[in-house]
């Protein structure tokens, strides 16, 4: 079997010492080296690392967040798991201010999360395309301000004419069933200049729809179904 084990490091304990560390390799499932004991999720392979003064440096000063690493060791079985034993660590390429980049988090609720959201929006296109709507996507800079009360994003491109961040994709579809076009949907990202604080954010993704000729409580059934077929 290969004496080698390369991947990019994804997780690593503020500690720093003696704790799960998480490579991921794209050809194969994710794997971690445990310094002494730690736990991993079943069905992935548990690395570890011999304890050494040149593997405490490794640990403790040469990787980092995002690093690409290379382990060499071989693989063992002990009490009928097959483990791979390194020992030497060594950084393949520094990744530049990985550790202060949560992109590199992937533990097991981001991952969840992350394929819960792709699962939900697959929904929510295959309900809106069911329903006939055509899915459009609207510009993020604009060169005028529509956003009611909100604060805009405001920013200069080259020229020194004024843009602003898109606040809403609601006037955008508006016009657009005006011009004939209808029904539509987007789901776009909003900016709105309020800050971060535990009631809002400044950046999030929202999903608006258009349809001519609606009533109210034609709309509030087509919410609901939406709701119910993502359920």
């Amino acid at each position: 079997m290969n004496n080698e084990l390369r991947g990019r490091l994804i997780a690593l304990d503020s500690s720093r010492k003696f704790s799960k560390l998480g490579i991921f390799d794209s050809t194969e499932n994710p794997k971690y080296i445990c310094f002494e004991k730690g736990s991993t999720p079943n069905g992935e392979v548990r690395a570890y690392l011999i304890r050494n003064p040149d593997n405490e440096e490794f640990v403790n000063r040469q990787v980092d967040h995002g690093d690409i690493v290379r382990l060499k060791g071989s693989y063992k079985t002990i009490n009928g798991e097959v483990i791979f034993v390194a020992e030497k660590g060594s950084v393949l390429s520094k990744c530049e201010d990985g550790r202060k980049s949560p992109i590199f988090d992937l533990s097991s609720k981001v991952r969840e999360a992350t394929i819960l959201r792709s699962n939900i929006l697959k929904l929510t296109r295959d309900y809106f395309s069911d329903k006939g709507f055509a899915e459009v996507t609207s510009p993020i800079l604009l060169p005028f301000y529509e956003g009611g009360d909100a604060d805009p994003f405001v920013t200069l491109d080259k020229d020194k004419r004024e843009l602003f961040l898109k606040e809403t994709n609601e006037l955008i579809l508006r016009r657009l069933i005006s011009c004939g076009l209808g029904p539509v949907y987007e789901i776009g990202r909003s900016f709105r200049n309020i800050g971060t604080n535990r009631g809002s954010i400044s950046e999030f993704s929202v999903v608006e729809s258009a349809i001519p000729y609606a009533s109210l409580s034609e709309g509030i059934d087509f919410a609901e179904g939406l709701l119910k077929h993502i359920l």
